[in-house]
């Protein structure tokens, strides 16, 4: 027996209930070509949680260094080219408490009558009828917390509104992929994940 599909926004009726926010505080780290914060929207949707009709932009990290090379690379089939070696690790800090809609929240989850599946699950158009409707009713929402679906569940992914919060936002380059400092993250990264790194000797 299949499971039920996953449910949309309209099936709660007009309104989404009251929720908590979680107030983001720490560091989140990614994988990007700049060192600036960078975000951006596509003729069409790409990843879990973007505008279904380019509506807002979507920046997505992870709360490890590590395991955002898995976030990264898993769906490439595991494989850091050549060219990614002059890409950015950076670190981005909230400069005070963000809220975001919090999905690792099982009261959140069952207040919008979802499971795991918004997280980790397949149907990504439901996703993003999901953010779509957190951007548009909750404006006070910086983006979303949710689990990882790569880097394993004790991890956290955000997908963050970034026209709401870029001032708020502080970004440090960590380095190149290919920078002789990084090079102990990257081996740990290719060992933890199976990852295959063009760049290392």
């Amino acid at each position: 027996m299949s499971p039920a599909p996953l449910r949309q926004p309209s099936d709660l009726g007009e309104d989404l209930p009251t929720v908590e926010f979680h107030e983001w505080t720490d560091p989140v780290y990614r994988i990007q070509d700049d060192g600036q914060i960078s975000s951006r929207t596509y003729p069409k949707p790409r990843y879990r949680f973007d505008a279904p009709h380019g509506e807002y932009a979507v920046l997505y990290a992870n709360d490890t260094r590590v395991a955002t090379f898995n976030e990264s690379y898993a769906e490439k089939r595991r494989r850091i080219p050549q060219a990614d070696a002059d890409r950015h690790l950076v670190r981005i800090t909230p400069r005070s408490p963000l809220p975001l809609v919090d999905l690792r929240d099982d009261r959140t989850l069952s207040a919008l009558d979802l499971d795991a599946r918004i997280s980790v699950g397949d149907d990504y158009e439901a996703c993003r009828q999901w953010a779509l409707a957190f951007h548009e009713e909750w404006p006070e929402a910086c983006g979303i917390a949710y689990a990882a679906r790569w880097a394993g569940v004790r991890t956290t992914n955000v997908a963050v509104f970034v026209e709401r919060c870029r001032e708020d936002l502080m970004l440090d380059s960590l380095g190149r992929l290919g920078d002789p400092a990084l090079e102990d993250l990257v081996l740990e990264a290719v060992d933890r994940y199976k990852l295959r790194a063009a760049f290392l000797v």
